[in-house]
């Protein structure tokens, strides 16, 4: 194990880049994926597709399901995704236990498609899992397709698994394979963490090998990891493990963001000799940049104290000018002064502070007509005592029959004492927003309304939300609202209004595009 291992109390090492069942973490997307491969592969759909960026997690999550599959699913993981047909289907066989010496591929297929019927009938289900599957060619998916009408007349003898990154579709929809696209009853995609998950992933392996993020990684290094990952765990993983080794031989005891910033750039994971050479780089680097701020300082230091007398001149002779002009500003203040002392005689005039007054009368009452009359912000529906097992999202589905994000934020807006977004306490108290009136409008500044549209966790997200509800003439911002210490989501708010009726015509017009804010689509259930 590498060095920083023990340096950081760890029992394992937390971030490698080959996959470990002990250190999967399933984001929304992650679960999304396995829902749909487990529904794929117990109901006999036959080909599923599984798409995503390099990185994100797509064999991790093969490998995961793979270790928790029923015994009467057998699953044959396939990594060569650039191989020819005939290797794909001698590896197939091989890997399923049939060691027959017959190489030609008509025979191969006979042997399989007996094999398939004898696991039928024992009530067996056989996947293939092809990684990689954006490098197979053309051909080889032509006859991915044909392995693929081993069947019987009432279900599929074999289930094919394609993952691959996005690339894939797009070569699925070549005109010489355009087939095998309707025969894909299923597909997904496994999307990059958001900046909430990539900060739970990094805690979560730590955890699972001894520690948690906090005790090994100050704020900002975490903080950076995220940026800089853009939520690919395999990024997350390189940038963490090379941290870690960098900053042990450093002596860090907790990694700080300075060192994740000189490790940004190295691509491989480095081993504990380079992390030794990496250190005795940045110490180098150190002592030249003092001496060099020490040798300027000495420079300027010393023609200071050469050039004195003409810098001295050089400031007397300012001095000077600025004293003439602050004598001539004076003397103009002082008669404007007098001026507005006239003045102010003449607007003594009972008549005259009649008419400001009324003016100033008119001016309120107009803007008590564009007033914005919102409800209280979030009035509380119920207050609830928690329970075992209950979480925000279990608590939404609940009391409102769906885990919306913009309900979620409500209901943290009402419980500020709610610090982590995973965990509520049992016997806690809970306040429920009532949902039943116009609270997704605001009050902004000057009596104006403004509509909350949507929230997200992601700030992609909220910009693609963003650009799909843009409104001619209407200001759309997004705003940052931190949630808890470690977490920040992002409202979609759209104005300012005069009123709450030019607001809620706005809402009705979204709401014809199905883009209304979907705290308007919940109801809540009073259970």
């Amino acid at each position: 194990m590498p060095e920083y291992t023990k340096y950081y109390g760890l029992s394992a090492v937390p971030f490698e880049d080959s996959p470990d069942p002990r250190f999967f973490f399933s984001s929304e997307t992650h679960a999304e994926a396995l829902a749909s491969l487990t529904y794929g592969i117990n109901q006999r759909k036959g080909f599923i597709l599984i798409l995503g960026d390099e990185g994100v997690g797509k064999t991790a999550s093969v490998q995961h399901m793979i270790n928790t599959l029923d015994d009467k699913v057998k699953a044959v993981y396939i990594d060569q995704g650039h191989t020819s047909f005939e290797h794909m289907l001698k590896d197939l066989l091989g890997k399923l236990g049939l060691t027959s010496k017959r190489q030609t591929k008509g025979m191969m297929f006979h042997e399989l498609y007996d094999f398939l019927i004898q696991c039928l009938e024992r009530n067996e289900n056989v996947v293939v899992f092809i990684d990689d599957a954006h490098k197979v060619s053309l051909e080889t998916v032509e006859e991915l397709r044909l392995m693929s009408n081993l069947e019987t007349s009432k279900s599929k003898l074999l289930q094919i698994v394609l993952l691959g990154r996005l690339e894939l579709n797009e070569k699925l929809s070549s005109e010489l394979i355009r087939q095998i696209k309707q025969r894909i009853v299923i597909r997904n995609s496994i999307r990059p963490l958001t900046a909430a998950e990539s900060l739970q992933y990094i805690d979560h392996r730590l955890r699972t090998a001894g520690r948690s993020s906090q005790a090994v990684f100050h704020q900002d290094a975490l903080s950076l990891i995220g940026k800089y990952s853009e939520g690919i765990p395999r990024i997350i993983n390189r940038l963490c493990h090379n941290a870690m080794a960098a900053g042990c031989r450093r002596g860090e005891k907790m990694i700080s963001g300075k060192t994740v910033k000189k490790i940004r750039h190295i691509n491989d994971l480095l081993t504990d000799e380079q992390a030794r050479q990496f250190k005795s780089a940045t110490a180098f680097v150190f002592p030249v940049k003092y001496i060099f701020i020490c040798l300027s300082v000495i420079i300027i230091g010393g023609a200071l104290f050469f050039f004195r007398d003409h810098i001295a001149g050089i400031f007397g002779g300012l001095h000077k000018t600025n004293s003439t002009t602050e004598s001539s500003a004076a003397n103009k203040s002082a008669k404007a002064n007098t001026t507005r002392g006239d003045t102010a005689v003449t607007d003594s005039n009972p008549k005259n502070v009649s008419d400001i007054n009324e003016s100033k009368t008119q001016a309120a009452a107009s803007r008590m007509a564009t007033t914005c009359d919102v409800m209280p912000e979030h009035p509380i529906k119920k207050v609830i005592m928690v329970k075992r097992g209950l979480s925000l999202s279990l608590l939404a589905l609940q009391y409102y029959n769906e885990a919306n994000i913009m309900l979620i934020d409500y209901i943290l807006e009402l419980n500020p004492e709610i610090n982590d977004l995973n965990l509520i306490l049992v016997n806690q108290k809970i306040r429920l927003p009532d949902i039943s009136g116009v609270q997704f409008l605001i009050q902004a500044s000057n009596n104006l309304c403004k509509v909350h549209l949507e929230t997200f966790a992601n700030p992609s997200e909220a910009l693609q939300y963003k650009r799909q509800v843009a409104i001619k003439g209407r200001n759309i911002e997004i705003v940052p609202r931190k949630v808890s210490p470690r977490d920040t989501w992002y409202r979609v708010l759209a104005g300012p209004f005069p009123n709450k009726e030019n607001a809620i015509q706005l809402i009705a017009e979204l709401n014809k595009s199905g883009l209304a804010p979907s705290l308007q689509r919940l109801s809540y259930s009073g259970r």
